[in-house]
């Protein structure tokens, strides 16, 4: 990484570049030739990498991102009432849906895009917007005139210092009990009982995804209330 540094100053073509696409380059660089490597030392025939299919990507940063790529719904060039529109060159028309309206609200509160960044995983595709606030003029004394508390509990989720409690969040495991007895019915070693073994433990990666996302909202509620 300070090697990465150095040539950003003595190179214009690498300054042009974000520092967090090269330092992404430079760390699947490095798994690539460290993953060589443990297989010569355990023995095993090495495998060089291979170069991916353009529909294989995994994730695509856009770092210096303006405010024109993120189409907001109703508005022009996008007719649709309910789903934004992400117009990016060279990326393929994705449209989105501002769940919350967290972007919406951040962008009239001023805020600007800063860096876009689409994600592939196994259970859907996402879409990371990072937003820049302008810097606050606020001056003299910002003790917070309502100061509250939160208490993290067991029987509820938290509690905050005004009384009020946010009750704790119950995983929906129904479709993981039902994969689960699929997969104990399943033959030892047979190819039916692979698949069954896949969708259990894409279950269980939805249900952690949906536990993330409500932390996520709850914050942002705290937040904004």
């Amino acid at each position: 990484m300070r090697m990465f540094t150095g040539v950003r100053k003595d190179r214009p073509e690498w300054a042009a570049v974000s520092v967090n696409v090269g330092r992404g380059l430079i760390c699947r660089f490095d798994r690539a030739v460290s993953f060589f490597y443990k297989r010569c030392e355990a023995g095993k025939t090495p495998g060089y990498p291979r170069f991916k299919p353009a529909s294989r990507w995994r994730s695509i940063e856009v770092p210096d991102a303006s405010a024109s790529m993120i189409v907001a719904p109703g508005t022009g060039g996008n007719g649709s009432a309910k789903w934004w529109r992400l117009a990016v060159k060279g990326v393929p028309r994705i449209r989105f849906e501002d769940r919350g309206g967290r972007i919406q609200t951040a962008v009239a509160a001023g805020a600007r895009v800063g860096e876009i960044r689409l994600v592939r995983t196994v259970l859907r595709g996402e879409l990371h917007v990072v937003l820049r606030f302008p810097p606050s003029e606020t001056t003299g004394d910002r003790t917070p005139v309502f100061a509250v508390g939160v208490d993290k509990g067991l029987r509820s989720r938290m509690i905050l210092s005004d009384g009020s409690r946010i009750s704790a969040r119950l995983p929906d495991r129904a479709d993981i009990k039902r994969k689960q007895r699929a997969l104990s019915r399943a033959e030892q070693g047979s190819r039916s009982r692979a698949k069954k073994g896949n969708a259990l433990a894409r279950a269980w990666r939805k249900e952690a995804e949906k536990a993330r996302m409500a932390d996520i909202r709850l914050a942002h509620r705290l937040v904004c209330s």
